[in-house]
């Protein structure tokens, strides 16, 4: 348990500037990535007609030509007729684009950017922890946790991510204006708590979770009677109401991607989802951060993770049983988590989400390792799971935060070795057989543009996923592909994929390397088999054919004419 004498570094006026000074030193290596993948999108549209200050990311904006955009290979052949991805971020937009005014051509000041965010995101968290936490070593060791914890990292490291760390410096502002009207008689409070919610929601759609935490803060922190409980929040509820209505009405959302689910399309599947994602959420909040990981691997690991997840948080509640009930402020922390994580079954889980609502989780941890210290829990497993929190989210998460950086490296090498395979000039088309996500191939021409390298006449993607690829040469300039599973086999590979896209046999795809023709589909509608007709016998052909090899695309020698090869089956790490 945490030593006595440790407790004075986590007492203002120590506490905040201990863990800023922490992050600052723990988030240098974040600083050496650079550009990376969206980051590199929005570099390369700097400067051009599609260059919109704070529309950046309505994506649809510079994806308006779809069919002429799979015939170049920036959006693979399956890719949804309805596929339109615009996000509603213009505060977000508006700090890139400070980025690209200012420094354009100095990454290391973009990150210096996002860390600045996320250090006022920690300082406004901290003030909440001071208000609702009495004891001030404990709020101290709630602030160091939330402001260590590894999954904040791609939050602040990854540029294109800032959205999520502006918003919620805006969502914790709006609690803190709410807290001080309720609890402090701070009028304006009542005025400004709704106006900073809509700022947030202006820069990230996930700051509607903070909706949850006012939810919570309705139930647990606040008096009188119900009706006057839900009165307080009416104009927060209003504003997220009137934000949504005005979204959807302005044709903002993700649609034909099967990343995420609408609420107003699929209410069912939404809340559904929903459940699921707010217990695996939970369950990598309070242990260790394993949202991604299930969702990697997925086979149906996401049900069994999202049971573990309920079964985690109910031992939860009742080894806290006592403290629950007789602290209002742990009850805010552990119903705030819950409640701010249901939102997220918009989109598949991910450890980013856990940025606003570590709010909650670190809370609620800090407020049962003091019932621990001063006996108020009791027990030899309380102790043991007390202990083991501190050592993961002092301990590992110290280590892991910096260590994270590599993995947006590797997916950043995972691009450049991708769009430097693929650089054949503009004499020659790059067809790639299979990859492990087909994201590589949207950051294709920004990669090659601003790397320097040729781009090639066209690129094509023609498989991701996580099966092996049979390849047979029917005839001369026929190649046939088949994968058991099929394409978009599974979450990680539906982003271009919506959940009412069907194809049939004899559906065709032009490309500008040749064209393909879907042969076999699955029970709902996903191909199976397809064929690919190049423009020229395929030894003739001016292609250039890779297929993933290792940790990259490199050219590969296709079969002889009724022939078969299987290419194997490639993954992320």
């Amino acid at each position: 348990m945490l030593p006595p004498r440790l407790r004075p570094w986590l007492t203002p006026p120590r506490a905040l500037p201990l863990a800023l000074i922490a992050v600052a030193l723990l988030g240098i290596p974040w600083f050496a990535l650079g550009l990376t993948a969206d980051d590199v999108t929005m570099a390369g549209l700097h400067g051009t007609p599609d260059w919109h200050p704070l529309a950046l990311f309505e994506f649809d904006l510079w994806m308006d030509d779809r069919p002429r955009m799979m015939r170049a290979g920036v959006l693979p052949w399956w890719t949804d007729p309805g596929f339109a991805v615009r996000f509603l971020r213009p505060i977000a937009s508006a700090t890139h684009a400070l980025d690209f005014a200012l420094w354009p051509d100095q990454p290391w000041l973009m990150h210096a950017q996002s860390l600045a965010w996320y250090a006022a995101l920690v300082a406004i968290v901290s003030t909440l922890y001071r208000r609702w936490i009495p004891t001030p070593w404990v709020a101290g060791l709630a602030t160091l946790m939330f402001a260590l914890d590894e999954t904040h990292g791609q939050s602040f490291g990854w540029i294109s991510a800032r959205n999520g760390v502006v918003g919620a410096v805006f969502g914790a502002l709006a609690l803190v204006a709410h807290d001080r009207w309720r609890r402090d008689g701070w009028r304006a409070g009542a005025a400004l708590g709704p106006a900073l919610l809509l700022l947030g929601l202006l820069s990230a759609e996930a700051t509607v979770c903070f909706a949850g935490y006012l939810g919570a803060y309705a139930l647990t922190l606040e008096r009188g009677s119900w009706p006057t409980r839900i009165a307080t929040v009416l104009p927060h509820a209003a504003v997220v109401i009137a934000w949504r209505v005005a979204y959807v009405q302005l044709g903002y959302g993700a649609l034909g991607s099967g990343l995420y689910v609408d609420i107003s399309g699929a209410p069912l599947a939404f809340l559904a989802r929903s459940v699921q994602t707010t217990l695996l959420l939970g369950l990598s909040q309070l242990t260790l951060p394993l949202a991604e990981v299930i969702v990697v691997l997925e086979g149906g690991l996401l049900g069994l993770a999202a049971a573990l997840g309920a079964l985690a948080l109910a031992g939860v509640a009742w080894a806290t049983r006592g403290l629950l009930r007789e602290s209002a402020a742990a009850r805010f922390f552990g119903l705030g988590l819950l409640l701010a994580g249901m939102p997220f079954g918009a989109t598949l889980p991910s450890d980013r989400l856990l940025l606003s609502l570590g709010i909650g989780g670190f809370g609620l941890i800090a407020c049962g390792i003091e019932a621990i210290a001063d006996g108020r829990l009791t027990g030899r497993g309380v102790r043991l799971l007390g202990g083991a929190a501190l050592a993961v989210h002092l301990g590992l998460a110290a280590v892991m935060l910096p260590a994270r950086s590599a993995t947006m490296g590797v997916l950043d090498d995972l691009n450049r070795s991708t769009a430097h395979a693929m650089a054949v000039g503009p004499e020659r088309h790059a067809v790639l057989l299979n990859a492990p996500l087909d994201l590589f191939i949207l950051y294709l021409p920004f990669q090659q543009e601003r790397e320097g390298w040729p781009l090639p006449a066209s690129a094509a993607l023609l498989y991701t996923g996580p099966d092996a690829l049979t390849l047979t040469r029917v005839d001369a300039d026929t190649l046939s592909l088949r994968a058991e599973g099929g394409w978009a086999a599974g979450s990680l590979y539906r982003f271009f994929w919506g959940k009412d896209h069907r194809m049939q046999p004899g559906d065709t795809v032009a490309l500008d390397s040749g064209t393909v023709e879907v042969t076999e589909v699955s029970a709902d509608g996903r191909p199976v088999a397809v064929a690919f007709h190049t423009l020229a016998p395929l030894d003739e052909a001016p292609v250039t054919w890779l297929s993933w090899q290792g940790d990259g695309p490199a050219p590969v020698a296709l079969p002889k004419e009724g022939e078969t090869v299987t290419l194997p089956a490639v993954s992320l790490f």
